[in-house]
């Protein structure tokens, strides 16, 4: 983050590489930058190696340095006159990595936001790009994977939560991002409904459960965020598909989608949950993804 005398900004660090993808995803980070936040374009190359240059095995010089920093300096100064920056304070980096995704991580350490576009690849579902699915795997920080076609943040915003510690890191991230850019806020969770053997439930078992799971997200929403009740929507829906679909649906009609991930591995962030993952492809809204 940048200080500024006792005040600190919070910093969002956007993906550039000159699609329209990308583009998309400077727009939604000035939109979520507020009043307080640098928005900081990078472009991330890697030193391309001319196989035809090499000899017995050891790499020739390929493309020079300079041409490709120069290039990827070209594709920033582009896309900043493409996008308004709209009174939003604009950095911009070249970063050299050992990948494109690389790159992008290693500018993220210490930033408050990650921002990627994702390629549309058909009405349903989308292409995330290996450079957004590692960024997703291994964000140091809260990342957004943004939709060429999505909406702009505005209105409200979703929240899944399920009281595990990913989601309740999540819900805290909401909470504080919505009452910063005065957006609503709405609370998922999804429940089963367990009835007798055989699969038996009386009259009024539907709603006696509804009432008893919209009791339970609100005591848990005041726990972790408290009086955070009072100014959000809670919605608790109940399974009849797979949970990302549900969630997802659940989401309709809001300009975002924040859930945390419980992904595990030998390695932090390895592997991403797979119902973050799986929202990831098929939500038509921006997904951020929270680790606790």
């Amino acid at each position: 983050a940048v200080a500024h005398g006792e005040n600190v900004t919070r910093t969002i660090v956007v993906g550039i590489d000159g699609s329209e993808s990308s583009m998309g995803a400077l727009r939604w980070a000035q939109q979520a930058a507020g009043d307080d936040a640098v928005v900081k374009l990078v472009a991330g190359w890697t030193y391309a190696i001319d196989p035809v240059s090499s000899i017995d095995g050891i790499p020739g010089p390929g493309v020079p340095v300079d041409l490709l920093e120069q290039m990827a300096q070209r594709v920033l100064d582009d896309v900043e006159h493409a996008v308004p920056a709209d009174g939003v304070r604009h950095e911009s980096e070249v970063s050299v990595g050992v990948s494109d995704a690389a790159a992008l991580l290693d500018a993220a350490e210490g930033a408050d936001l990650l921002v990627v576009g994702a390629r549309p690849h058909s009405t349903m579902e989308r292409v995330l790009g290996t450079v957004a699915i590692q960024c997703a795997q291994y964000a140091p920080c809260p990342y957004v994977a943004v939709p060429e076609s999505a909406p702009p943040l505005a209105g409200a915003v979703t929240v899944a939560y399920d009281g595990s510690d990913a989601s309740r890191a999540a819900l805290r991230w909401a909470a504080e991002t919505t009452g910063r850019l005065g957006l609503g806020l709405r609370v998922v969770t999804v429940w089963e409904r367990h009835g007798a053997p055989g699969g038996l439930h009386v009259a009024d078992d539907a709603v006696a459960s509804t009432d008893r799971a919209l009791d339970e997200l609100r005591a848990a929403v005041d726990e972790v965020v408290p009086g955070l009740s009072e100014r959000a929507e809670l919605h608790p829906v109940e399974a009849s598909r797979k949970v990302a679909a549900t969630l997802v649906e659940a989401a309709e009609g809001t300009t975002a989608l924040v859930m945390g991930s419980r992904g595990r591995g030998g390695f932090r962030g390895l592997v991403l949950g797979s119902v973050s993952q799986r929202c990831l492809e098929i939500s038509p809204i921006p997904v951020v993804i929270v680790r606790d």
